[in-house]
Formats: structure tokens, C-alpha cells, sequence
């Protein structure tokens, strides 16, 4: 199984799970500032998504932000 790198070093789930539940967010615009990158805080374990107007946008962003911070 492959596990998102949200929790640091967690390549399976602990015997006893997470202590706490993921929550997955969405972003929207702020005042006009358009959030167009994912975003997560692993202390909360909590992925942000951008919202995108279509589909191919939101993926061309979403694999450009994994990409940028993915860990060796």
C-alpha cells in the first residue's frame, strides 16, 4: 500500500492507526488571491486542495506542487 507522505516517515499505518483522522480541506480564493497549489500541515494531517475552474488545470497544478516538494 502506498501511504501520502503527510505523516513524516509513515511508509504503513501504525498497529494501533493514526492518532489522529486526515481531513482533507479546500482552498478558495481569498479577496481575489487565487490559491492554485495543494497545500498540507502533517502536524494536523491535513491536505488542502486548490479548486480549480476545470480539470486538466487542477491536475497540471496538483502534479506540479507533489513534484516540487516531493521527498527523496
Amino acid at each position: 500500500m502506498i501511504l501520502p507522505r503527510l505523516r513524516p516517515g509513515a511508509d504503513s499505518i501504525p498497529p494501533l492507526g493514526f492518532n489522529r483522522q486526515p481531513i482533507i480541506e479546500f482552498l478558495h480564493a481569498d479577496e481575489g488571491n487565487i490559491r492554485s497549489f495543494p497545500e498540507a500541515n502533517t502536524c494536523e494531517v491535513i491536505l488542502r486542495l486548490p479548486l480549480h475552474t476545470n480539470y486538466s488545470s487542477f491536475v497540471e497544478y496538483m502534479e506540479s506542487g507533489i513534484n516540487a516538494r516531493a521527498m527523496p
